[in-house]
This record gives C-alpha cells, sequence and structure tokens, in this order.
C-alpha cells in the first residue's frame, strides 16, 4: 500500500510543532473539526431563491500568546463550501436562422430559469487576533486567505430563445473553472476554552471579494463567500492558559 508523501510530510510537521509546543509555555498547537453553514451569496434577483450548504472543515491551528490580554493564532483547515440555487436569466442574444441555405443571425432576447450546486473545496488560512473576554471565553477577529484546491459550479437551464425560435430542458452547464483560485475573507467570532484542552468556537466568515474571475461576464454582482463556522477543538500542552 502506498502512502501519499504530502500525508508524511503533514504528519512530521505537526509532530514537529506538538513536540515544540510542549516546551514552549507561549505556543499552544491544536486540531479542529466542524462545520460550514452558508452559501456564496449576492444580490438576488426577482423569484430568485436558494439554500444553504453544509460542509466539514478541518485542521489545526497554532496559537503564539501575545500578553494577558492578547493571543495570535494562525490555522490551516480543508474546508467544503457549498450551496443550491434558483434562480431567473434573461439577456440579449442572437439566434442563427437557416432561410433557403443561408445562416441569418437575428437578434432578439432568451429568457429562463436557472438551478445550480455551489461544491467549492478550499485551504483556509486564517489570521486571527484573540481577545481575552475572561478566564475561558475570547473573541476572535482576522483575515482569512483560501486557495481553491476543487471549483464546482454547476446544474441545468431551461431557456427560450426568443418568442418561439427555440426551447431547451434540462441543458447542464458547468462553470467550475471560472471560479478564483483564492478568496479572501475577514472573520469574526468567540471561542470557548476549557480547563482540559477542549475549546469550542462560532464564527462568521465574510468574502471581500467575488468567487468567480473577472472575465466571467455572465454575472453582473459581486459573489461572495458567507458562511457561519462552528468547530470544535483540542489543544496539546499547558491547558491551564489562555
Amino acid at each position: 500500500m502506498r502512502i501519499n508523501a504530502r500525508i508524511i510530510i503533514l504528519v512530521l510537521i505537526i509532530s514537529s510543532l506538538v513536540a515544540f509546543s510542549q516546551n514552549d509555555q507561549n505556543m499552544l498547537l491544536g486540531i479542529r473539526a466542524g462545520i460550514n453553514m452558508g452559501t456564496p451569496y449576492s444580490k438576488p434577483e426577482k423569484g430568485a431563491k436558494g439554500a444553504i450548504g453544509i460542509g466539514p472543515r478541518i485542521g489545526f491551528f497554532l496559537r503564539l500568546r501575545v500578553n494577558d490580554k492578547f493571543d495570535f493564532q494562525g490555522e490551516a483547515i480543508y474546508s467544503v463550501k457549498g450551496g443550491t440555487y434558483t434562480t431567473p436569466v434573461d439577456g440579449d442574444t442572437i439566434y442563427e436562422q437557416i432561410v433557403v441555405g443561408d445562416t441569418i443571425p437575428i437578434p432578439t432576447f432568451y429568457s429562463g430559469i436557472v438551478r445550480g450546486k455551489f461544491d467549492n473545496r478550499y485551504i483556509d488560512f486564517p489570521f486571527q487576533a484573540r481577545y481575552h473576554l475572561g478566564k475561558r471565553f475570547n473573541l476572535m477577529f482576522g483575515p482569512q486567505i483560501s486557495y481553491l484546491l476543487k471549483g464546482g459550479n454547476s446544474g441545468t437551464a431551461d431557456i427560450d430563445i426568443g418568442l418561439n425560435y427555440s426551447h431547451v430542458s434540462n441543458e447542464p452547464f458547468d462553470t467550475s473553472d471560472k471560479i478564483n483560485k483564492w478568496d479572501y475573507s475577514f472573520l469574526f467570532g468567540t471561542n470557548y476554552q476549557t480547563y482540559g484542552g477542549l475549546n469550542a468556537d462560532v464564527g462568521l466568515s465574510f468574502g471581500l471579494r467575488s468567487i468567480f474571475r473577472s472575465d466571467y461576464d455572465l454575472i453582473d454582482n459581486t459573489v461572495r463567500n458567507i458562511y457561519l463556522q462552528c468547530s470544535l477543538g483540542y489543544c496539546f500542552g499547558r491547558h491551564h492558559r489562555q
């Protein structure tokens, strides 16, 4: 059985960080797992509807103590961000009509309904400050950089072209290649740290740019990743500290 070299490297890195954190009073290493709940969002068209997606998030974090009030925390999280949508579409197009062997371009319009699903898989890199509200509660805030491992935006469309030129039903589409490789967000939330090393956090990530590339002209509005993130974690090392 072959073992992926990247898994071996990751295990070695985490093992080294665990060993180092055991000897450094200002450093804690931890693991966390949880869910994302949300959807890529833009100003909806009239008649549009959708549903949030729920996907896993799992990874590890490194926490550095700054002083009695602040910690700094960096993370690497595998994160699945999904959602579904149904939206009306319309616009201008050219319909090619064949008349007596000649192809005649006819300016016209199209309208219809698109049903789709997002299934985007990222590695998230949050960098957050932790402000201690008390012995166990913390306020967390900071930026997040996300790298797209695999994009997913596909579905079907029912489209009418002109008044009676043409109609297509359940026409498949896939614009996964139009999703940006990099995404940038701002995070804020709260964290509760127990004396035994367990911790829980709830936060919101708000996208600062569109998930779609600028050359994708079928989307007029900015489509941002907006997700509620809930996680449980465990800190290795000296758990009695913040």
